[in-house]
């Protein structure tokens, strides 16, 4: 499993629980990433916030699920997840479709009328790579 857990407001204002919550995920074998909107370039992420992440994902503001695939989000702004950020906009603007695969079923989400729809479109078969 894969646990994506934002930065800025979320692990800064509890890096000690959070640190505790991604150990325990290692231990048993999971991936834990910390992924953030910001520039990598202009608004780097101290050291010693990320040493012992899996990785360290920077979206520049782009939809965080159209750049990392997670099964699960930790985010105090959830519509990050879904929408560009845009520094300075009232607003985060709404992404492209994302397609989800979850268990045996796809997912689409789409943006509508001001909001965020899902659909279930089929029966979801991952596809297989050769040395599988």
């Amino acid at each position: 499993m894969i646990i994506a857990i934002d930065y800025d407001n979320t692990f800064t204002l509890f890096p000690k629980q959070f640190t505790e919550l991604r150990e325990s995920f290692q231990k048993d074998g999971h991936k834990v990433f910390i992924v953030t909107a910001r520039n990598k370039d202009l608004e780097p992420i101290p050291f010693k916030d990320t040493n012992g992440f899996d990785k360290v994902f920077y979206t520049d503001g782009k939809a965080k699920a159209t750049v990392v695939r997670a099964d699960i989000w930790i985010d105090d702004s959830p519509v990050t997840l879904c929408c560009d950020f845009i520094p300075g906009a009232a607003h985060a603007s709404p992404s492209k479709a994302i397609h989800q695969g979850y268990k045996d079923t796809h997912i689409l989400w789409n943006w509508e009328e001001d909001k965020f729809v899902s659909y279930i479109t089929k029966n979801f078969i991952p596809q297989r790579t050769k040395e599988e």
